[in-house]
């Protein structure tokens, strides 16, 4: 990690605060992009959320994040794989206003088995072919749940974000939420996706587009674009903010 890293994730971090803070104003003044939660906050015209579906939680990189923003929201983190599990409890289970799930969201209940990667972050229940088959360290039967299953046993009325990073498996549970998303009570998805063709453990950004766009969804945002090449001109992947228009 070079001084180029360390400044930008100084700054990030400084962002973060500043934006966080309950007293700045969800202004237009701030460049749109620059916070993903703060965008939603603004989008929505509300820092006041209540529930935030946090699908592939892994070790809790976002939700830390998320915790920082809306203190007072309810978040809940899914993670499946126990390993991984329990470093995410380890993280931020003590937090009052996160729940940690020890399940992966999916479109239907059940188990499945999942292919456990070296780095955790490419763990999957896709069925795409691992991007490195010897990284592959084994096999792990994990429970799933649906969104609507999830939220009728806990009361849940509706859903202010649900953000998804689960490389590939991503319109399997947008498919487990179909009940929730129809009656409008998902008001913001925020997910990871894929330019690339060939990419096919991360989910393609025109199928998430099109199935959302003809739910009622607006693309809203773009966010970590991830680039390569001689002069970074191309774009792989990054994350998506959508914002339901009929909430």
């Amino acid at each position: 990690m070079n001084w180029k890293y360390y400044v930008g994730a100084s700054l990030s971090r400084a962002t973060d605060f500043l934006l966080s803070q309950s007293a700045f104003p969800l202004t237009r003044a701030v460049p749109h992009g620059w916070s993903w939660p703060f965008d939603a906050s603004r989008y929505a015209g509300t820092r006041n959320f209540d529930i935030i579906l946090d699908a592939g939680a892994n070790v809790g990189q976002t939700a830390s994040r998320l915790i920082q923003y809306f203190p007072k929201t309810h978040i809940y983190s899914f993670e499946p794989v126990e390993r991984t599990y329990a470093q995410l409890r380890e993280n931020i289970g003590l937090h009052s206003n996160v729940t940690c799930v020890n399940k992966a969201l999916g479109a239907q209940t059940g188990k499945e088995t999942v292919l456990l990667q070296e780095d955790s972050e490419l763990n999957t229940l896709s069925d795409a072919p691992p991007r490195e088959p010897e990284a592959v360290m084994g096999k792990e039967v994990v429970s799933i749940d649906t969104v609507d299953n999830f939220c009728d046993r806990n009361n849940i009325r509706h859903v202010d974000i649900l953000k998804m990073d689960v490389q590939g498996y991503e319109l399997n549970i947008l498919e487990g939420a179909t009940d929730l998303i129809n009656e409008n009570r998902v008001r913001l998805i925020y997910s990871e996706v894929s330019f690339s063709e060939s990419n096919s453990d991360m989910q393609s950004f025109c199928e998430l587009n099109q199935w959302l766009h003809e739910r009622g969804y607006q693309l809203c945002g773009f966010y970590k674009g991830f680039r390569y090449g001689n002069c970074k001109q191309y774009l792989l992947f990054l994350n998506a903010l959508y914002i339901n228009t009929n909430f």
